[in-house]
């Protein structure tokens, strides 16, 4: 997760694989890696960061739609 809809903005949180977010703003259209999609600002419901460590749910921020399930 990162801080704004751009590549360049500081990545806040890395979400494990199998994390669950709820979308609440859809953003700017962007292609990263060949991969045509939006920015999306979600909430975590329930996850892990890379580190095995649990994140605590509301916690905000915006991801690439592309990586995401």
């Amino acid at each position: 997760m990162r801080s704004s809809s751009d590549l360049n903005s500081t990545v806040v949180i890395t979400l494990k694989k199998d994390s669950k977010v709820k979308i609440i703003e859809v953003g700017n259209r962007d292609v990263i890696d060949n991969i045509y999609s939006k920015w999306v600002k979600v909430e975590v419901i329930s996850g892990k960061d890379r580190d095995g460590n649990e994140i605590k749910s509301g916690m905000t921020g915006w991801c690439y739609g592309g990586y995401l399930k």
